[in-house]
């Protein structure tokens, strides 16, 4: 994962009700202009991922990071 995805990846974690993450930081991840979703969205989209697995070829170090991929739907770590 290169530096450039990485940041955007953590700023869409951070997209929580209570992080804010300003438009033009969303925007800079994109080449195109994205609209983000609304809070609504969002959790219509996280209800229909079922099953969803997360795996590491290293070790998570922290607890946290169990807990942020919750947020994402996953159920299940190998």
């Amino acid at each position: 994962m290169t530096d450039e995805i990485e940041d955007c990846s953590k700023l869409k974690a951070k997209q929580k009700e209570r992080f804010q993450v300003s438009l033009d930081q969303w925007q800079q991840c994109f080449t195109e202009p994205v609209n983000p979703l609304t809070p609504e969205d969002r959790k219509s989209w996280l209800a229909q991922q079922t099953g969803v697995v997360m795996s590491s070829d290293a070790f998570l170090p922290f607890r946290d990071n169990i807990d942020c991929a919750k947020q994402f739907g996953v159920m299940f770590v190998a």
